[in-house]
């Protein structure tokens, strides 16, 4: 195969940070030297502020270029076509988001990653980067079970926000696209595949399972009529050819008569 380029016409566009998998190895490379920051409903301004300086000082160590930051709402940053980092996020933001952990319950695979489980009593914080509809985004948010264990989850969220200012390698060390911690526990960084897929995050795909279920079902009927079809053929052309056989034998008798 032989490709020419034209030095003249052609164009060649370079998306940064697309060459690695969703995740907290895209930032800030997919930044582009712009930060656009945006507050969600489920932890209190002041906390939000110093959660977000922790971690736009821990991008902009890793940044080759002084970062670009600018405070946006939670919708124009959603009308932005840029990458931007999300603070203080709420269930429902999380959820209108799209973010790969939901922050409501959720189980981890394996079991002994982290002490979550179903029906959860612990609050927790994690921090998320994932793809949102061609941006990249960075997620803080917190999940507690009572509004009595809110001052704890919000605790979880400054330990996640200063881990990756203040942990040896700085953010180079975040793997995977989780970082989630417990009041009192280490956070420790998770796939969101470990993560046993929640409510929020299948129910959003519930369409698809109908859809499939349908399809399913029309090729079952589709299978089924084709074999009632076949049956019924075969029975009339045997009943086409005994009536032949029939007619031939009445034939030769006449013949020989």
């Amino acid at each position: 195969m032989e490709v020419n380029i034209d030095g003249t016409a052609s164009t060649l566009t370079a998306t940064p940070g697309q060459s690695s998998e969703p995740g907290f190895g895209r930032f800030p490379q997919t930044l582009s030297g712009s930060l656009p920051i945006a507050f969600g409903g489920g932890a209190p301004a002041a906390d939000s502020v110093v959660n977000a300086s922790l971690i736009v000082g821990a991008l902009q160590r890793e940044s080759s270029e002084p970062l670009a930051v600018s405070l946006v709402s939670l919708d124009d940053l959603l009308g932005l076509p840029n990458s931007g980092l999300v603070v203080g996020a709420s269930e429902e933001d999380s959820n209108s988001l799209a973010a790969p952990l939901r922050l409501t319950q959720f189980r981890a695979v394996p079991a002994n990653a982290v002490s979550f489980g179903v029906g959860v009593s612990e609050p927790y914080a994690v921090l998320e980067a994932f793809a949102n509809d061609g941006r990249n985004l960075i997620m803080l948010g917190s999940w507690a079970p009572s509004d009595d264990l809110d001052a704890a989850s919000q605790r979880a969220a400054r330990t996640v926000a200063d881990y990756t200012y203040s942990t040896p390698g700085g953010w180079n060390e975040l793997g995977g696209d989780l970082l989630v911690s417990q009041p009192g526990l280490s956070p420790v960084t998770l796939e969101s595949n470990a993560v046993v897929p929640q409510e929020q995050v299948t129910g959003s795909y519930g369409y698809v399972v109908w859809w499939a279920v349908g399809i399913v079902a029309l090729l079952f009927m589709v299978g089924m009529w084709r074999v009632w079809a076949g049956r019924r053929y075969r029975r009339r052309l045997a009943t086409y050819v005994d009536a032949q056989q029939t007619a031939d034998s009445d034939h030769e008798q006449d013949r020989d008569l």
